[in-house]
């Protein structure tokens, strides 16, 4: 959902937020983006902890929109693309494993060997020795 840039800077602060019980025993999420709370998320939550959790994972994501929202959703974009990118090349039958490293590693340098594992669906250590085929070159 999009917010106004005055909105995200009112949902920076955790005063601007609140959890609420119902009486079926369901945790809400509300928050205050103009002037009055209104519910936030649309799902209920079985336990206060958990709300807590999402509220505690979203304020640093607010804070980085209402600073600039424009380039933290082009990140956010990118980053998607990327990721596209990577699963396609994952899921392409006609490159051999050690091509869709060297691809997936020209993309992204940094990822992890068990994330690489998990999206080419082998184990690790294939890819340890794929690695070290990289490295000696």
């Amino acid at each position: 959902m999009k917010y106004t840039l005055e909105q995200y800077r009112s949902l920076c602060f955790e005063d601007n937020h609140k959890i609420i019980k119902d009486a079926y025993g369901e945790y809400w999420w509300y928050a205050k983006k103009d002037t009055k709370f209104t519910k936030h998320c649309i799902l209920s939550f079985s336990d206060y902890k958990k709300v807590l959790a999402h509220i505690r994972f979203w304020i640093p994501i607010y804070k980085k929109l209402s600073i600039n929202p424009l380039n933290c959703l082009d990140s956010m974009l990118k980053q998607l693309i990327v990721e596209e990118e990577i699963n396609d090349i994952a899921n392409d039958k006609d490159i051999s494993l050690t091509k869709k490293i060297g691809k997936i590693i020209a993309i992204n340098p940094n990822i992890p060997p068990k994330n690489l594992a998990l999206l080419l669906d082998v184990n690790k250590m294939t890819i340890s020795r794929q690695l070290k085929l990289f490295k000696a070159i």
